[in-house]
């Protein structure tokens, strides 16, 4: 396995913080990257945090991103999915992706000023959209300097919620997006009235990076939705 490092100062988007109006569709609200250093390549962890504004139910039909060092394009890439898949009025969900780019071989690595996304939704009908869950979310620190983030799922609903899918963000006290990532638990059930915990586990590079910059995560914000009882 190879050895990963950070490389550069943690780049923080945030230049579109407030929440989206009603009609301004569902919007990437704010957006950062993480540089890792490999052995042969330098890999580039991009984040962006998506609010619904709209008054219907969307999921993401199609998308791209950009990143810039300067007025040069750095790298391209497809947004693969955007986690959960639906998200209701007032819902936020995540985008996560990596480039890998060949390393210099130097020592240097790439300076990324920029990170934008072009994103296409699909409106959906209500009632082939996946339902609601509550979800709360905690760190944990662990002795090693890693962090461990919580999510506990309940299921609100009368009927069993199955393959429940959850996506989560981790925040600095300002509100600044550090990390997010997610999941589907497929052919998994929880009854009606039921919990689960799920737990993600982050590198202790990342916490280590975070902690140099005061950029320590102060904020678990969550999203989590499962599909029928079929």
């Amino acid at each position: 396995m190879k050895r990963l490092r950070f490389a550069a100062a943690l780049l923080l988007l945030t230049a579109l913080v407030l929440p989206c109006r009603a009609d301004e569709g569902a919007t990437v609200v704010q957006s950062s990257c993480s540089i890792m250093e490999a052995e042969n390549s330098v890999i580039l962890y991009c984040y962006a945090q998506v609010y619904n504004g709209t008054g219907n139910v969307v999921c993401m039909e199609e998308g791209q991103f950009e990143l810039r060092s300067g007025d040069d394009i750095l790298a391209t890439g497809s947004v693969e999915q955007m986690t959960p898949y639906f998200l209701r009025p007032g819902e936020e969900g995540y985008l996560y992706d990596a480039v890998v780019l060949d390393s210099a071989g130097d020592g240097s690595v790439p300076a990324v000023t920029g990170l934008s996304y072009d994103i296409r939704y699909y409106t959906v009908d209500d009632a082939y959209a996946n339902r609601s869950l509550t979800v709360e979310g905690e760190t944990l620190k662990e002795e090693d300097g890693s962090l461990a983030v919580l999510l506990h799922l309940s299921n609100p609903h009368k009927e069993e919620a199955w393959s429940p899918t959850m996506a989560f963000g981790l925040y600095t006290e300002g509100g600044a997006l550090l990390y997010c990532d997610g999941r589907t638990l497929e052919n998994v059930g929880i009854p009606s009235g039921g919990e689960m915990t799920v737990r993600f586990d982050v590198s202790r590079s990342f916490a280590e990076r975070w902690a140099e910059y005061g950029a320590d995560p102060a904020e678990v914000r969550a999203t989590a939705d499962c599909g029928g009882d079929d």
